[in-house]
């Protein structure tokens, strides 16, 4: 990177050197905290880590990560993650990061404490990621996505490299409250509609690999969402849990990877960045739930003439919604904390924040509010 705080955000990519795809190692299984400390220190070159997670996070796993690094002889300093993951937040941790030194750095926790590691350790060491919810593939990505201190989105950054290790104790997530779950099912599946507008642009290769991920993924999410939030709200770990929770982290963590940045300059996810600014919906909604209200208005415009000619095969704008409320998402601006009506000022924040000509230049504010409204007024219940 060429911002030595790591801070900067988007460029334009080069993806014949900017694509980062996977982790160097992945465990996906129930228990797969009590073998982290080996497995991180399988080449045996591992003598001291440090180990940064939300609060919440650290008490549901501190003591088999105690364990798990006693038993193979790794020494651990502790710190704890709280509010945002923003340039301050970051400053401060590498600062402790520099003086202590560490040899990896284990990220724990959801998408902002995972975000905060990668950045944390950039340029400094490797990062091993243990996510206790499948809300986000921050635990996989390339990629950290930075706030204000506020809480407000301020810029999505490219990192040099995915984690080290990535261990998903599948557990862990079932003990999570099933929302986080189904909200990680909804942002999964924003990115199966996302890569459909990227057409021709970028490297024959990663369209091809974009088009085999997200549609395995997508499929897994469509056959098993429903059983595993079931199971999940039960507290077992079954074999469609396992393979939801994958589908929720993997598969979009690979096509973050393909995509470079892009993630962040589609529809749904711009959608999701700029209602961040407006009501409770920082507090109130999770990204994932966001992020379906984006699917839904960005399948919305793309209805009418200027719908771009790589997508060729519609979708049902009222049975995808259905889907998505039966995983417990409301598409209601004001159930996500929108408290007034702003949509012209949320589709008007949404253009701004488009980027790469995804769209066609056509598409204007106007547009864009015309699809916010058109979900407003979806009835989910006929029909």
């Amino acid at each position: 990177m060429t911002d030595p705080n790591g801070l900067r955000g988007r460029t334009e990519p080069d993806l014949a050197t900017s694509l980062r795809i996977a982790p160097e190692r992945y465990v996906l299984e129930d228990g797969a905290i009590e073998e982290l400390g080996r497995r991180l220190n399988v080449d045996g070159d591992v003598s001291s880590v440090r180990v940064l997670g939300g609060e919440r996070a650290l008490s549901a796993v501190r003591d088999e990560l105690d364990r798990s690094l006693e038993r193979a002889g790794i020494p651990a300093r502790y710190a704890t993650f709280e509010g945002e993951c923003c340039p301050s937040a970051i400053a401060g941790h590498r600062d402790r990061l520099d003086a202590q030194g560490a040899d990896v750095l284990i990220g724990v926790g959801g998408g902002k404490a995972l975000d905060a590691a990668k950045l944390v350790a950039e340029g400094r060491c490797p990062v091993a990621a243990v996510p206790t919810s499948a809300a986000t593939c921050a635990a996989w990505t390339p990629l950290s996505v930075v706030y204000e201190p506020d809480g407000t989105y301020r810029t999505g950054v490219v990192l040099s490299r995915c984690p080290k290790l990535v261990v998903v104790d599948v557990g862990v997530i079932a003990d999570a409250p099933v929302r986080l779950l189904a909200s990680g099912i909804l942002d999964a599946t924003a990115k199966h509609f996302e890569t459909r507008l990227l057409g021709d642009t970028g490297r024959p290769a990663t369209r091809w690999g974009l088009g085999i991920a997200t549609e395995t993924y997508a499929d897994t999410l469509r056959e098993h969402a429903a059983t595993a939030c079931a199971d999940a709200e039960a507290g077992r770990v079954t074999p469609e849990l396992t393979a939801v929770v994958e589908a929720s982290i993997a598969g979009p963590g690979l096509t973050a990877g393909l995509m470079a940045d892009r993630s962040y300059i589609t529809l749904p996810h711009v959608f999701c960045y700029a209602l961040l600014g407006y009501g409770s919906t920082a507090t109130d909604s999770y990204h994932g739930e966001r992020v379906a209200y984006g699917v839904v208005a960005l399948q919305a415009l793309l209805e009418d003439d200027s719908t771009p000619a790589s997508i060729d095969s519609p979708v049902d704008l009222r049975e995808l919604a259905s889907w998505y409320e039966s995983l417990g998402v409301r598409l209601d601006l004001e159930w996500l904390g929108v408290e007034d009506d702003v949509v012209e000022d949320v589709a008007a924040d949404v253009v701004d924040g488009l980027g790469y000509e995804i769209l066609p230049e056509t598409v204007s504010a106007g547009d864009v509010a015309a699809a916010i409204r058109r979900v407003e007024g979806l009835d989910t219940d006929s029909g």
